[in-house]
């Protein structure tokens, strides 16, 4: 079509130069240039539009094969929808029935028991009016029972006259229950404590003679044994045999002891020790109450009566009292005392102790001391104690502990004033509750005693 209308354009311009005369015919072929110069861009526009067209023409068909594959898996989809759908109606369907079929046998069977029970229980009442009626009984073993133990074995050795020997030193069996949530019981004992007497005897005439006598308390097998009471959540009295609330270290579990031995105003009981890690018997309060914990009760003595009883009336107040600040993570505060007498003539037995702790990863601090007076004895006792975790099996330990069993002399063995100086390791065996404990001691002594060495080694496990 552009090619006629090109040739038609010139023929027409023809006509005009005949028309017009050889004078205007320069001009006029110029203007037909022009004019074919314009034709030719515009039918180079048409051609690119044209092209353009095309290329819209293939992106839409292209489109079109794509929403016709997607409306293919639209139509799939509703297609596998449909089929879950009727698969879940005929599984609920087949549950249903099943579910009926299950309930109707149950009621069955309900049936059958009750039936069953109706007739033993006319048997039985049949039974027991025929026969004499028996006495009712209490069965034994009720509540929940649970076992523990500790067995310590001992090596020392030393000089100045301390034989090499292998020692049994606890062997201690616990027996806890309860009876109901809020009602429990313990009792434990240990085999390898061996029996003693305690002797007293007095000037007659000249001939020392027997005035007392009675079994050492510390070498009683029974240890504790006494029953628990819930009153609250945090608060609990207890009443029987136990350890009093006297010092930290005391009160401490043989089991977790940092050293093989306890501090000396506790261990050196042949020298007026015992301040603490003793038991008597009575009745106490125990209670947590927020960053504060007390423990406070009334006993027989102030450790002398060990499964025994009171020699007099007067009686024994014992407690302790601990602070635990929560602004100070791990370290702890208390106070723990006693006030009573210790025989017939009303001997006064007074004890007062002060303690801290500080515990920050592996590394533990703490001090305790305890004074006292026995009759017109006045005694103190102190030590300080560090030990720290170098991995997670080992540990370091050392102490200082001070004991002077009679602060106005030191001139005989039994008031001498001693120091040790205490250096240890500790060994936590694996995966276990068994430990390894070596402790080289050195004691010293002001007055006659002379000084020593001794070295300890305690094998120990737990269940």
């Amino acid at each position: 079509m552009t090619k006629y209308f090109c040739a038609l354009l010139v023929a027409f311009c023809l006509v005009l130069n005949s028309i017009h005369g050889g004078t205007k015919a320069q001009a006029t072929m110029d203007e037909i240039a022009e004019l074919k110069k314009l034709v030719a861009k515009q039918s180079q526009f048409i051609h690119e539009q044209a092209k353009t067209i095309d290329q819209v023409k293939t992106v839409l068909d292209r489109q079109s094969e794509e929403l016709a594959a997607l409306k293919a898996m639209v139509q799939d989809s509703r297609t596998v929808a449909t089929a879950a759908q009727s698969l879940v109606h005929e599984s609920n369907t087949v549950l249903s029935q099943r579910l009926s079929e299950v309930s109707a046998k149950a009621e069955a069977t309900k049936q059958e028991v009750l039936a069953a029970k109706s007739e033993t229980d006319k048997s039985l009442k049949s039974k027991a009016e025929a026969s004499p009626a028996k006495r009712e009984y209490v069965e034994p073993g009720y509540g929940k029972l649970k076992l523990t133990g500790l067995f310590q074995g001992w090596f020392f050795t030393g000089n100045q006259g301390v034989a090499d020997s292998f020692r049994l030193r606890r062997t201690e069996i616990k027996l806890s229950g309860e009876i109901t949530p809020k009602i429990k019981w313990l009792v434990m004992f240990d085999p390898a404590k061996s029996l003693s007497l305690n002797k007293t005897t007095t000037s007659l005439q000249g001939t020392s003679v027997l005035r007392d006598a009675g079994i050492n308390p510390a070498g009683n097998v029974l240890q504790d044994a006494y029953v628990t009471f819930d009153l609250l959540k945090n608060l609990s009295i207890e009443m029987g045999q136990a350890k009093i609330p006297l010092s930290a270290e005391g009160l401490q579990s043989t089991a977790t002891l940092d050293t093989i031995e306890r501090a000396l105003f506790l261990s050196d009981r042949a020298r007026g020790g015992g301040y603490g890690d003793i038991r008597d018997t009575g009745i106490w309060l125990r209670s947590k109450l927020g960053f504060t914990e007390y423990h406070a009760g009334v006993f027989n003595g102030s450790g002398e009566n060990q499964n025994d009883v009171a020699k007099h009336d007067q009686k024994a107040i014992i407690g302790k009292f601990v602070i635990k600040p929560p602004a100070l993570n791990g370290l702890q505060f208390g106070v723990s005392g006693a006030r009573g007498v210790a025989d017939r003539e009303l001997v006064r037995r007074d004890r007062i102790g002060a303690e801290m702790a500080y515990r920050q990863g592996p590394f533990l601090f703490k001090s305790e001391v305890m004074t006292g007076r026995d009759a017109n004895l006045h005694r103190v006792g102190w030590y300080a104690h560090t030990g720290y975790r170098v991995a997670p099996q080992w540990e370091l330990v050392f102490r200082y502990d001070t004991w002077d069993p009679d602060t106005s002399r030191d001139d005989t063995p039994a008031s001498a004033h001693e120091r040790d100086y205490v250096t240890g390791v500790n060994f936590f065996l694996h995966e276990t509750r068994a430990k390894l404990q070596a402790n080289f001691v050195r004691k010293t002594f002001d007055g006659p005693l002379l000084s020593r060495n001794l070295f300890l080694v305690n094998f120990q496990t737990s269940w």
